[in-house]
C-alpha cells in the first residue's frame, strides 16, 4: 500500500487537493507538451500513478472530460458519483482480477454518476468490441434505455 512519503511531489499535490475538491493542473501551458500521445516523456513532474489514485479516492468532483489513457485502471472505488467522463478515451482496461471484469459491475458505475454521458458508455462497447466480447458490447449499447435516463436531454427522466 501506497503511503505519503512513497509519493511523487504531483501524486502529493493530487493527495492534498483531494479533501477540498482542489484543481491539479500538470499541464506545460503548451499544446505540443501537452499533448498526450507524447505523455512517455513527460518525466516524474507531471506523471501520476494509477495506483496513487486509486490508494486515496477522491472525496470531491473528478474531471476526466476530455482526457485521454492508454489504461484505465478501473476498481469499483475508483470514480466518485461527481466524475464527469464526457469524451474521456481510454484504449484498455486493467481490472483488478484476472479477466475483463463484469460488465454489470462496470455498467452500474456509469449509471451511478451523475448526468449522461452516452460517449462514456460507447467508449465502454468500444473497448469490450477491442477484445472480442460482442454480447457485452450489445449489453453496454442498450443499457442506457434501461436506467431511465433521457438521451437527449443528459439527465435523468421522471
Amino acid at each position: 500500500m501506497l503511503t505519503y512519503e512513497h509519493l511523487s511531489e504531483p501524486e502529493r499535490r493530487l493527495w492534498d487537493a483531494c479533501p477540498t475538491g482542489s484543481v491539479v493542473d500538470l499541464r506545460s501551458g503548451e499544446a505540443i507538451a501537452d499533448d498526450p500521445a507524447d505523455g512517455a516523456a513527460w518525466g516524474d513532474g507531471r506523471t501520476v500513478r494509477a495506483e496513487a489514485i486509486t490508494a486515496a479516492p477522491p472525496t470531491g468532483a473528478v474531471d476526466l472530460q476530455d482526457a485521454q489513457a492508454v489504461v484505465l485502471h478501473d476498481n469499483e472505488h475508483s470514480r466518485p458519483a461527481d466524475t464527469r467522463l464526457d469524451g474521456f478515451t481510454y484504449t484498455s482496461i486493467q481490472a483488478p482480477a484476472a479477466g475483463p471484469g463484469p460488465v454489470a459491475d462496470r455498467l452500474a458505475r456509469l449509471a451511478r454518476l451523475q448526468g449522461y454521458s452516452p460517449q462514456a458508455y460507447e467508449q465502454l462497447a468500444s473497448w469490450y468490441r477491442r477484445i472480442g466480447h460482442e454480447d457485452d458490447v450489445r449489453r453496454v449499447l442498450l443499457a442506457p434505455r434501461g436506467t431511465g435516463r433521457d438521451p437527449s436531454s443528459g439527465s435523468a427522466t421522471p
